[in-house]
């Protein structure tokens, strides 16, 4: 926790926000350092009787989400100052990580706990709707998705995507560059996680 709070007072420097702007590595890294907490601690829903005890490790791992709740925050408002092309390779980096590993396509979480990502199809008003297959009262599910945080403060700077500056970029909107590097079976996968534990 004291190397997170080192970490966030020197990503809330502007010299140091600039820099981490100027060179995709700098997101390649810390998007590694923010994987390795994704799914931690998964638990399932209780069935059938009442939880008597609970071990006292998740106060510990609440800490750390905490803390590094924050250098997310503080690393996500770096990307107020980059360029849009810069934003958009960040944007599609982390949706890239998170599509890895939860489709288990990078060895991060447990797979004693967390199954391979199924579909199915679910009509509702006589139209037909691809989801993807999970119960969530016998799944596991963890309320640790630090790569899902670190996308949502990107997501914080779409603003900088006017039409006149995505000129400069491959293309024309934000909906754009995503749906060109994920198609809906992997745009459902990102957004799936979180939703989990709601």
């Amino acid at each position: 926790m004291p190397i997170f709070s080192d970490i966030r007072y020197l990503c809330s420097n502007s010299s140091v926000q600039t820099i981490i702007c100027s060179n995709s590595s700098y997101m390649t890294d810390f998007a590694h350092v923010c994987s390795l907490f994704v799914g931690i601690q998964p638990n399932k829903r209780a069935t059938g009787s009442h939880v008597e005890y609970e071990s006292d490790s998740w106060i510990n791992v609440f800490n750390v989400a905490l803390s590094l709740s924050r250098v997310v925050k503080a690393y996500g408002e770096a990307y107020g100052r980059c360029s849009p092309q810069a934003l958009i390779e960040s944007i599609q980096l982390v949706m890239g990580q998170i599509v890895g590993i939860c489709s288990l396509a990078i060895d991060r979480l447990d797979r004693d706990q967390y199954e391979v990502i199924r579909f199915h199809h679910v009509e509702l008003d006589g139209v037909q709707y691809m989801t993807i297959d999970f119960n969530v009262l016998s799944g596991w599910v963890s309320f640790h998705n630090s790569l899902h945080w670190l996308l949502t403060e990107l997501l914080k700077h779409v603003h900088l995507m006017k039409p006149e500056a995505m000129k400069t970029t491959r293309y024309e909107t934000l909906r754009d560059a995503v749906e060109s590097q994920f198609p809906q079976p992997s745009f459902l996968t990102i957004i799936e996680f979180p939703l989990r534990g709601q």
